[in-house]
């Protein structure tokens, strides 16, 4: 669904770019005097830096010097720093789309081509007043992109895929003929810290009883999976219950792009390097997950399942290491049907096979949804005292409340065998409601 934005409703960057920067009359937001702040900046960067990044602090200072050397550059109702703040964001940053990035309102920014960017908020895609120059602009533009994050995009390399560690961002942008309409660029923001059990509480994603059981849960060191839709908070959650296991256990989250940020002290992260030219070999994660094994991980943990990766947690899981995971898809039957087609290509066991090894590897399933805006649990699942199959725990009553059902006996056996060994409290039992 496309809703057309609210043309009055502009943020600072564009009234920046249309008002004072002798923007034309098509609505295109390059102005010369950004174009001239590029060129000199860039100057100067590559005769004191070489092929080095500047920083922001250094970036700042030397906008300043360029606009007291030349007053054209100045905007009435700026104010030098917040002017240069301004330019350094059109230069550092992402020029146009930079205010998208920075509105907490948009998910994706999506570029179908030069005059047509749309951005994904809570009611859907919504069409921006806002376009590049020209085609040739804008291939200009996502071909730098790539550039500063240290990928490469091109007509003889058409698809590219690059991340920006320091923004949280995921890029996708395709170029050539393989597009009717022109280069295409998709960009995607990932959260940058970690929910607190206050604000996950508050949200609704869960409820004291969820949270309780969870904690119980993550102490038994046994393999678990998010399961939902896209846009559920499948990752946030995953690593929100992440942040439950104790600090004497080792954590490694491996990933395309740098989504999840734990508060806790004992963990790493990798994530996966795609092409960037012939002189470095990408990195994906099939091969972080072999990594693994030599880094004297414990606890693993993909942020999301798309490929072979699949086979090679099934394989952790069962030589011991407790694995955890999200994978896209609308159910658990969806999730272990997805999981198993992943696994497939690297391995030669049939389709039963692969099914009975995840159902018997993986004891808890979540499954997140969205309902009304709001991102929650909306059925938790354990294995039932019979091998292989589950039973659902917990289910959202829509509209209304989380039902809970009777936990399976195996469960209720090993939560209080941790209370038996002080490592968890009567009390957190009795508001899991493990025992009255």
């Amino acid at each position: 669904m496309i809703i057309e934005s609210n043309r009055n409703t502009v943020g600072v960057f564009r009234q920046f770019a249309t008002q004072a920067l002798n923007t034309n009359e098509g609505g295109s937001q390059t102005s010369d005097n950004i174009k001239k702040i590029q060129v000199l900046i860039e100057r100067r960067r590559r005769e004191q830096y070489g092929e080095k990044n500047l920083s922001r602090e250094v970036l700042i200072q030397w906008i300043k010097e360029e606009i007291n050397k030349d007053h054209k550059l100045l905007v009435e109702g700026y104010e030098i720093g917040s002017l240069a703040e301004l330019y350094a964001d059109a230069y550092d940053g992402y020029g146009i789309l930079q205010e998208f990035i920075r509105d907490k309102r948009w998910s994706d920014i999506k570029c179908n081509k030069y005059n047509d960017i749309v951005t994904k908020g809570p009611e859907g895609w919504v069409l921006q007043d806002v376009c590049f120059d020209s085609e040739k602009d804008y291939k200009d533009f996502v071909q730098s992109v790539f550039t500063k994050n240290g990928a490469t995009v091109n007509d003889n390399q058409p698809l590219g895929n690059c991340i920006d560690k320091d923004k949280k961002l995921r890029i996708n942008a395709s170029l050539s003929d393989i597009n009717p309409l022109g280069p295409f660029l998709v960009i995607r923001k990932q959260m940058g810290y970690q929910l607190t059990e206050e604000e996950i509480l508050g949200k609704n994603t869960l409820n004291e009883e969820i949270l309780s059981f969870l904690k119980i849960f993550v102490l038994l060191e046994i393999s678990f999976l998010f399961y939902g839709e896209q846009n559920t908070a499948k990752t946030t959650t995953l690593g929100f219950t992440l942040d439950l296991i104790p600090e004497s256990i080792a954590i490694t989250i491996l990933e395309d792009t740098p989504e999840i940020t734990l508060r806790r002290k004992n963990w790493n992260s990798h994530v996966t390097r795609p092409y960037v030219g012939e002189s470095f070999k990408p990195v994906d994660l099939k091969d972080l997950v072999t990594n693994f094994f030599r880094e004297s991980g414990q606890w693993l943990c993909v942020g999301e399942v798309r490929g072979d990766e699949a086979y090679y947690l099934l394989r952790a899981a069962s030589g011991g290491n407790p694995t955890c995971l999200s994978v896209h898809a609308p159910s658990p039957e969806l999730a272990f049907n997805r999981l198993v087609f992943l696994a497939s290509d690297s391995t030669h066991m049939d389709t039963d096979t692969l099914k009975f090894y995840f159902a018997t590897y993986y004891k808890m399933l979540i499954g997140m949804t969205t309902e009304g805006g709001t991102k929650r649990i909306n059925r938790l699942s354990l294995e039932s005292d019979q091998a292989g199959c589950y039973v659902d725990i917990f289910e959202w009553i829509p509209g209304g409340e989380w039902k809970r059902n009777e936990y399976p006996e195996w469960f209720k056996k090993k939560a209080k065998s941790l209370a038996d060994s002080g490592k968890v409290s009567q009390d957190l039992l009795k508001k899991a409601k493990v025992i009255e």
